[in-house]
């Protein structure tokens, strides 16, 4: 049977609900949602989406270290926005963090997000054993 392990850290958001910041298994890292959120739990307070969008990924980076893994490494990430206008100015953000690697990506509008956030990011990553 596979060993699952969840991972924390202090450098990114503490789960908001009863779930991990990450879970490792098989040789992968599932990454949840991230949101704009400060390490401390503050939401950012901006109106320009190319600022939330950082946070998110200075946290998925975040929790992609402490899992044992990197930017470099994700394989799969799923964006989650609520205005699909913003698309470009995400893009522009993202390609910064994931200029050494392109992981394949979905990108869709939704209707609402927790806490009233205007993206959220997941990701699956391989971790080297």
């Amino acid at each position: 049977m596979a060993s699952i392990e969840s991972v924390l850290t202090k450098n990114a958001p503490q789960p908001v609900g009863p779930y991990s910041q990450a879970v490792k298994v098989n040789g992968f890292l599932y990454v949840s949602g991230q949101v704009p959120l400060t390490p401390a739990g503050a939401l950012v307070e901006s109106d320009d989406i190319q600022v939330h969008t950082r946070q998110v990924l200075d946290n998925l980076k975040a929790v992609l270290e402490a899992g044992g893994s990197s930017l470099e490494k994700v394989v799969k990430v799923n964006v989650f926005v609520l205005d699909i206008a913003q698309f470009g100015k995400i893009n522009e953000v993202y390609a910064e963090y994931f200029s050494k690697s392109k992981p394949a990506r979905s990108l869709v509008a939704v209707a609402a997000l927790p806490l009233g956030v205007p993206l959220e990011v997941e990701a699956v990553a391989v971790v080297d054993n």
